[in-house]
């Protein structure tokens, strides 16, 4: 039985494959990404919801995902579970039998985190990777004004939101009551980082542990709320 999402909405991608192209192959991975958005200040939680909404509908980038998790817990959707998005890229990746999965779209569902990802030091505060290309190019500063950045290894990132943790298990769940297969197989999640090797999504702050749990054969989804 598949749980509710918050607020779920939908906006149909036209970057796709549709379940009827021949490419299209069963889902063998759940592969994670940030959308590398800036923080906004228009909501009181920091996504922009519009500026979402335009990406996954065609607006901008050539690019797609299934869902993107917003910080507050929303859940966008942009493509069915039977039909496969432009998330990875030129990607592969090598499983735990040896095997090595090639064109990562064909058998993958994406899911976003709507997180800015790695944040750059800048004089008495952080920017973002639109901040840092427009600082080095103009010297004028755009400071990111999200939540305190967290450090790993000497590198700043933004932390992933509780409400977006959880509404991102409650996603993954639904995606393996859709393919019983991957149930039991934790590996089977991993991140555009593992599949890409010039991409950095998602990043060290990444509650890999948490979301991970959702596979074991006994989880219990009741626990999400209650963790």
């Amino acid at each position: 039985m598949s749980l509710q999402l918050q607020n779920l909405s939908y906006h149909p991608t036209p970057h796709k494959y549709k379940s009827t192209d021949r490419r299209v192959k069963k889902v063998e991975l759940i592969v994670l990404h940030y959308t590398a958005v800036p923080y906004s200040t228009i909501t009181d939680h920091g996504s922009n919801p519009r500026r979402i909404r335009n990406w996954l509908l065609g607006a901008s980038r050539k690019s797609s995902t299934h869902y993107v998790v917003l910080r507050n817990g929303d859940v966008m959707q942009a493509a069915d579970l039977d039909e496969r998005t432009w998330h990875a890229g030129k990607s592969s990746i090598k499983t735990p039998t040896g095997k090595t999965l090639k064109s990562v779209n064909f058998c993958s569902i994406g899911i976003d985190f709507d997180n800015v990802g790695r944040l750059y030091p800048v004089k008495n505060g952080f920017v973002d990777s639109y901040g840092w290309s427009h600082y080095k190019k103009t010297g004028k500063i755009r400071y990111y004004k999200g939540p305190e950045p967290v450090e790993v290894d000497g590198t700043f990132w933004e932390p992933y939101s509780e409400e977006e943790i959880r509404s991102t298990q409650k996603v993954i769940y639904n995606i393996l009551q859709e393919n019983e297969h991957l149930i039991g197989e934790p590996w089977r999640l991993v991140g555009h980082s593992d599949v890409r090797s010039t991409k950095s999504d998602p990043g060290p702050t990444c509650p890999w542990e948490r979301l991970r749990e959702v596979f074991h054969p006994d989880f219990d989804p009741s626990s999400i709320d209650h963790y």
